[in-house]
């Protein structure tokens, strides 16, 4: 009986050391991310003060010890250049994507895409129709 305690005892404590060890991994793990962005000018003098004020939250964020990661790309008013960078932000594994649109009637070719690859997606700037965001639980 005393046998069968000590290694109930033992077991529980490894699984106790094999759980604690995972979490501070998932932990490290949630520190990092990686934020592709696409502009629709980025000579926009509103956007590039916005963008300024981004870069200032991301400064904050690194210096409490995450590693953001940012890929920021300027669709130069063109909705097809726009879509091909977000293809490519989805190809290079961004873990969130942060779209100011060209065209906010046209979302549907980035929303399917980041749906595929079930990457959330944060659109700012523009108000996108009701119905382009009801389409997916992670369009915000």
């Amino acid at each position: 009986m005393r046998k069968k305690t000590r290694i109930l005892l033992f077991l529980f404590f490894a699984m106790l050391l094999f759980i604690s060890c995972r979490k501070k991994e998932e932990q490290k793990e949630k520190k990092k991310i990686k934020i592709g962005i696409s502009l629709y000018d980025s000579y926009d003098t509103f956007i590039s003060d916005y963008m300024k004020a981004f870069d200032g939250e991301v400064a904050e964020k690194r210096s409490k010890g995450y590693e953001v990661s940012v890929s920021r790309y300027n669709a130069a008013r063109s909705q097809a250049l726009q879509n091909e960078q977000v293809e490519e932000m989805l190809q290079n594994s961004c873990d969130v994507l942060c779209v100011n649109l060209v065209d906010r009637t046209a979302p549907s070719e980035i929303i399917d895409m980041a749906k595929k690859k079930n990457i959330p997606v944060i659109f700012f700037n523009r108000e996108l129709v009701e119905e382009d965001l009801s389409q997916w639980n992670r369009l915000y």
